[in-house]
């Protein structure tokens, strides 16, 4: 699917202080028993890869990427639709429950029952999903 996918360098915001530092040397460890070819930059390939100023360090992923969100969820909307799934766009959902094998979710416009449920809130759950909050695990990396 088109989506404008590019390489990237993935730049962990841990890299910060030296103790920052030493979390990289060890996720480097782990991802080269792994098989990665991860490579540990210092600050100064940091700063002259990225322009960014202040990191003790960066890995150097050559798997890492960027997408455009947008064409990527599209595309993947499109796929789900061949495959016979309907997308329910603009409409709130105000509560949903489990009742055996089926999941049944209400709407201010009506109810749709579904074996599966996908609960795709981002960073604003709300209602019925302000649960999520405590669940959602917020990785510090961003990618350049």
């Amino acid at each position: 699917m088109e989506c404008s996918a590019r390489p990237t360098i993935a730049v962990p915001i841990t890299a910060v202080g030296s103790s920052g530092l030493h979390q990289l040397q060890a996720r480097q460890v782990q991802w080269a028993r792994l098989g990665a070819k991860v490579e540990l930059l210092s600050s100064e390939e940091t700063q002259a890869r990225t322009g960014a100023v202040g990191y003790k360090g960066a890995l150097f992923d050559r798997r890492a990427g960027t997408i455009q969100p947008l064409a990527y969820v599209r595309g993947l909307a499109a796929a789900a639709i061949g495959e016979g799934a309907t997308i329910h766009t603009r409409s709130a959902v105000t509560s949903f429950e489990r009742s055996g094998e089926a999941w049944h979710v209400r709407t201010a416009g009506g109810r749709v029952n579904a074996k599966w449920l996908i609960l795709a809130t981002d960073a604003y759950s709300a209602g019925p999903t302000v649960m999520i909050r405590e669940e959602q695990v917020r990785l510090p990396y961003f990618h350049i």
